[in-house]
């Protein structure tokens, strides 16, 4: 009974998820998953998707080799481009 009650409070946390640094779960940012071992409940876990995506966040940054990169340049995506900036030409 108490890998079901782990269970299902675990997953009230993941319902109720307020980001990756709070997970109040036994394994901060991974989410349970519930087995039939020959008909006694068992749990395991895999990462949630937050964790999964700063996993793959941390996994970019560190391809990086530079010493100084500002952080601008770090977080830097193609929506956050200035498209409309008038100093910027179309690519032909």
């Amino acid at each position: 009974m108490a890998k079901l009650y782990q269970y299902t409070s675990e997953w009230a946390h993941c319902d109720q998820c307020s980001g990756l640094g709070k997970c109040p779960n036994m394994l901060a940012g991974y989410q349970p998953h519930l087995l039939n071992d020959k008909g006694a409940p068992s749990l395991t876990f895999a990462p949630c998707p937050l964790k999964q995506a700063d996993e793959a966040k941390r996994r970019q940054a560190a391809l990086i080799k530079s010493y100084y990169v500002p952080k601008d340049t770090l977080t830097a995506t193609f929506e956050s481009i200035d498209k409309i900036d008038p100093g910027r030409q179309k690519a032909h």
